[in-house]
């Protein structure tokens, strides 16, 4: 067999390898988009804690696919909240330029009823209540 026809035979064959690869990998981010839409749907909606008896309310919402958390303080935009595990996300920066990471809490049924909130800068940790839906 000819260099040329071996060359041809392995572009042929690395081709198809790869577009495997591809296929694979495209199908594998649609299934994460589809359980991150899943998982966004569960926690939009209102929050509220109690730091040291003053009520901090907030609100968890999605745009373009992505979840923000929103103070609802003028001159402070919502912040992305990037997912880091099942259940668990993390908001890089906040209001006071903490980082802020959140556990979602589900009750016996797996409904969403709230979330803990640990800030390793302060070592402080906040349990919020799920106080309304995102309708």
């Amino acid at each position: 067999m000819s260099t040329y026809l071996r060359k041809r035979g392995m572009i042929i064959f690395l081709t198809i390898v790869l577009s495997i690869f591809l296929i694979n990998a495209l199908a594998s981010a649609q299934d994460k988009n589809t359980d991150n839409e899943k998982l966004f749907e569960e926690i939009v909606g209102s929050y509220e804690f109690d730091a040291g008896g003053r009520m901090i309310p907030f609100w968890l919402f999605v745009e373009d696919g992505k979840l923000y958390l929103d103070i609802k303080v003028e001159g402070v935009d919502p912040e992305e909240m990037i997912q880091d595990a099942e259940n668990k996300m993390k908001c890089e920066t906040i209001a006071n330029g903490l980082e802020a990471h959140t556990t979602f809490i589900r009750d016996d049924e797996g409904k969403i009823t709230g979330c803990k909130i640990y800030y390793p800068d302060m070592d402080a940790e906040y349990e919020a209540e799920k106080i309304g839906d995102g309708d």
